[in-house]
């Protein structure tokens, strides 16, 4: 847009002091170099002690191209990382780029939780499955997704979110 000043002149320019490229949070960026390394752990089968109780097994699985991670899976038993909260049962989490713009996620859980709080994270049987496309921002979603903290009952986003 270009703004034509009818009623007066253009303002002096104000010089601005110089700011930094380098921030302590980003990585150097360097043309024609590799990018950043995934930070995610090898594709495999894992086991996560608990600190204090417990452990979870956990496989992540990359997409048939063997290059991105694709499904990741964990079964809890009774784990605790403080003593006061343990975990028992599964999730797996399955994430499709059918393209650019569009995420498909489909999510199979069966989480309880006793300690201090009791709670619950369940899907239904289908499991919960929803797409988001970036572009849209919108949320549309197949199935159920229900928390349940201490007798307060919580349900996914509504569609069109």
């Amino acid at each position: 847009m270009l703004a034509t000043l009818t009623s007066r002149k253009p303002l002096p320019v104000v010089a601005t002091d110089p700011v930094s490229d380098t921030v302590p949070w980003g990585e150097p960026y360097v043309p024609g170099g590799a990018g950043p390394k995934d930070p995610s752990p090898p594709f495999g089968n894992y086991t996560l002690t608990g600190q204090v109780s417990g452990h979870a097994d956990v496989t992540f699985t990359p997409d048939s191209a063997g290059a991105t991670l694709e499904t990741v899976e964990a079964t809890y038993h009774n784990y605790s990382d403080d003593g006061l909260n343990f975990i028992t049962g599964n999730e797996k989490v399955t994430a499709l780029h059918p393209n650019s713009t569009l995420i498909h996620v489909d999510w199979y859980l069966d989480l309880s939780s006793t300690g201090i709080s009791n709670s619950t994270k369940v899907t239904g049987p289908g499991g919960f499955h929803f797409e988001v496309d970036v572009q849209l921002n919108k949320f549309y979603a197949n199935g159920t997704l229900t928390t349940t903290v201490d007798g307060v009952v919580y349900k996914q986003p509504e569609n069109g979110c």
